[in-house]
């Protein structure tokens, strides 16, 4: 839509130099009245300046307008444009963030507390939150999910130490935000640490359905990064989860 903006404000372009020729259709009067003799006195070349001046006008008038429609046709194309990006790329990646350095957590083992499984033949497995699908939908077999239990947890092995930075987490889509009331992030040497050894980066607080929660771990050490609902009976579904961090120096 863009390019056939332009080329109508290039074809009006040229008709603004093209169309309204109004000095040589002056040099045209001038030859033909050359050969007759004018019944009247008139100042020579007068009447032909005047129709050129009055010509240039409506030509200069007609240019400004066919120019103020194409940048407004432009104008308005590019939005609709960019509005159609956004939301292609909102729904394929709503959780993914640039924090100039790849998911740590992407395909990586992972573990909870509890599977559930519904009678639609869907099972809420934990890698369904590492899979890089950001849909957030159980029917698109997207999340996560837990029984409904005392302290429900899930849990990423990244495979050795890193200095943690930065976790996000996208909480299931379709429904049940307030289910993640006081979830905790967790940064530990062990699978499903959540005990006072662990370092609590912080707790998700938007529980809204499909919101996407950036937790600041600031440099915590540890291999493994956990999210659990302490104290509670209810249910975990995560829709994605992201880490973010550098490798660390030093040993366990």
């Amino acid at each position: 839509m863009l390019a056939l903006g332009l080329l109508v404000g290039r074809g009006e372009a040229q008709s603004c130099t093209q169309k309204y020729g109004g000095a040589a259709h002056c040099e045209e009067d001038k030859s033909r009245m050359a050969g007759r003799r004018p019944k009247s006195p008139v100042t020579p070349g007068g009447d032909c300046q005047r129709a050129e001046r009055k010509t240039r006008r409506s030509h200069q008038d007609l240019c400004q307008q066919s120019v103020s429609l194409v940048f407004g046709m432009l104008v308005i194309w590019t939005w609709m444009l960019a509005l159609a990006l956004l939301a292609g790329r909102g729904e394929a990646q709503s959780c993914t963030q640039v924090f100039g350095g790849p998911n740590l957590a992407r395909g990586r083992p992972t573990s909870q507390s509890s599977t559930y499984s519904h009678t639609d033949g869907i099972t809420g497995i934990s890698s369904y939150a590492v899979d890089g699908n950001c849909d957030g939908r159980w029917i698109s077999r997207s999340c996560t999910h837990t029984n409904q239990e005392l302290s429900p947890w899930w849990s990423v092995d990244l495979g050795q130490r890193y200095d943690i930075s930065v976790v996000v987490v996208k909480i299931r889509q379709d429904c049940c935000g307030e289910r993640t009331r006081g979830a905790t992030i967790h940064v530990g040497d062990h699978m499903g640490d959540f005990s006072r050894t662990s370092v609590i980066c912080g707790t998700i607080t938007d529980l809204r359905d499909g919101s996407l929660s950036t937790v600041l771990c600031n440099g915590a050490r540890g291999r493994y990064v956990t999210i659990a609902i302490k104290g509670h009976t209810t249910i975990l579904s995560l829709g994605e989860v992201e880490v973010h961090g550098t490798r660390s120096g030093k040993p366990y």
